[in-house]
């Protein structure tokens, strides 16, 4: 593909992760309206995002093993075209089971999108290039955090919950027409990839065992304190009118953590990951020693973001390294665990509010994240930089 096309496609491509993590997360903004929408108690309607994120633990591996045998621009826009039914099955949702329904399907796309992505990522992007290639497809994951669900929430909020998920279904099939024209036919037609059983034998070698576990307990460890943000904002005196703006600068710098890793990510990223790693320790440390402090808690949130934000592109370098025979397990992979780390993340951390009070949060994430890096400075743990 000549330069400028894969520029465009890099872009598109950015864009479908966007729209896949801005889906994903919309329900958590909007839980509240959806629940009196679709006649539901908000317990019950949890089930739109836990549902959707079973699925996607569950079918990561298998199905992106048995989609690799397929055309990859094909899968793609089909995934894409999957991903804007779902959005719109669920916005004509008249109760909580039909929405539930539209979510296990949007979950089969997600579960397929990552390595959908990265198949034809690779297949344009020169080998020693695909940190910056993560890092341009991160930017995606990241914008729809810091943009994405903001305004998709405020925008449900200002109108109906059920307008965003339209919208959102608009995007899924621009992204289709697009990729379809912008691909060519021949770009990682088929491949010769490992079958369900082989992708599951590769997914259980040690090197993606002890990333698995590290990419899971990070997340765990993140998602313990980030999945109370905001009651633990309010609870160190931050202003309610203040909370969105911190969460924002969250956002922004999570971008420039990503834009910055990008520098580094082809060459060093074991190290890289370590350091990032150290900071977060530092950082969710702080949100626990200095609770009650307005300055404190929200520099530690704006470092948070710039940690944080560069972990997913360390992650997929890291797993691409660890099994460069076999390059479309690593997308599903860390797909799986990290939505894995999600769940045990906020189960965890419910469970520490229950149990103890919010400025305990971050000397829990400070304990999990601190075996993490003690794990990562271990020799042999990480692929060798």
């Amino acid at each position: 593909m000549a330069p400028a096309r894969t520029a465009v496609a890099m872009a598109l491509l950015s864009t479908t992760f966007f729209a896949a993590i801005t889906f994903e997360t919309l329900p958590v903004g909007l839980l509240g309206a959806m629940a009196r929408g679709l006649g539901a108690s908000e317990g019950n309607s949890g089930l739109l995002v836990s549902a959707y994120s079973v699925v996607v633990v569950l079918g990561a591996i298998p199905l992106s093993a048995m989609a690799v045998r397929f055309d990859a621009r094909r899968t793609l826009v089909t995934v894409l075209a999957v991903f804007a039914g779902s959005a719109a099955l669920l916005a004509c949702s008249p109760d909580l089971p039909v929405a539930v329904a539209a979510r296990l399907v949007g979950g089969i796309a997600h579960a397929l999108v990552f390595t959908g992505v990265w198949r034809i990522a690779l297949a344009i992007v020169a080998p020693d290039r695909r940190g910056r290639a993560a890092s341009v497809l991160g930017l995606g994951n990241a914008g729809a955090f810091a943009a994405g669900v903001p305004a998709g929430t405020a925008l449900g909020v200002a109108t109906a919950w059920w307008t965003p998920f339209v919208v959102v279904a608009g995007v899924f099939t621009a992204l289709a027409v697009a990729l379809a024209v912008v691909l060519p036919g021949d770009v990682a037609a088929r491949s010769n990839g490992p079958t369900t059983r082989a992708a599951l034998r590769a997914a259980r070698r040690p090197p993606l065992l002890r990333l698995g576990l590290t990419i899971t307990l990070l997340v765990t460890g993140h998602f313990v304190t980030y999945t109370y943000v905001e009651p633990l904002l309010r609870g160190a005196g931050v202003a309610a009118h203040t909370v969105s703006l911190v969460l924002l600068l969250y956002g922004v710098t999570s971008i420039l953590g990503l834009s910055l890793v990008a520098v580094v990510a082809d060459r060093w990223p074991a190290a890289a990951l370590r350091a990032v790693l150290g900071l977060l320790v530092a950082v969710v440390a702080t949100l626990w020693l200095g609770h009650g402090s307005v300055a404190l808690t929200i520099g530690a949130v704006v470092l948070w973001g710039l940690a944080f934000g560069s972990t997913p592109v360390l992650f997929q370098v890291l797993l691409l390294r660890a099994e460069p025979d076999v390059p479309e397990i690593g997308p599903s992979i860390n797909n799986t665990t990290f939505n894995v780390g999600i769940t045990l993340g906020s189960v965890a951390g419910g469970l520490v509010l229950t149990w103890t009070s919010i400025g305990g949060l971050g000397l829990v994430s400070a304990v999990i994240l601190a075996v993490v890096l003690a794990l990562t400075v271990r020799p042999g743990w990480l692929p060798a930089d």
